[in-house]
């Protein structure tokens, strides 16, 4: 089993300041922040070819737009607060496993 490290972070702009040192992993965004939502940070990321997978999660009803308006930015998923710890941990790990293969696919 590998050793994780979780860091938390007040805001999007104060994780836009680490953003840099940041290499492996995945971002766990709550859709509702203080400052940037998470489908706004998201989105910057993306736009500045930066691709960790990430989950989004939220305490609103999650519909088919809310799925689309995530898959646009390229959230792996959207979990509806509160969520089951053994969810998170899977979606986060399928998350994972599929950036890592995509990694390998374009090395290989």
């Amino acid at each position: 089993m590998h050793e994780s490290t979780v860091r938390t972070y007040a805001s999007a702009e104060s994780f836009l300041l680490d953003a840099g040192r940041v290499r492996n992993g995945c971002l766990l965004l709550d859709i509702s922040m203080p400052g940037l939502t998470g489908i706004e940070l998201l989105k910057r990321l993306r736009s500045e070819n930066w691709h960790l997978p990430a989950v989004l999660m939220t305490s609103l009803r999650v519909d088919a737009p809310l799925r689309e308006k995530a898959a646009q930015v390229g959230a792996f998923s959207v979990l509806e607060k509160p969520i089951d710890v053994d969810v998170l941990l899977t979606t986060i790990s399928q998350a994972v496993f599929q950036q890592r293969s995509k990694r390998d696919t374009a090395a290989g």
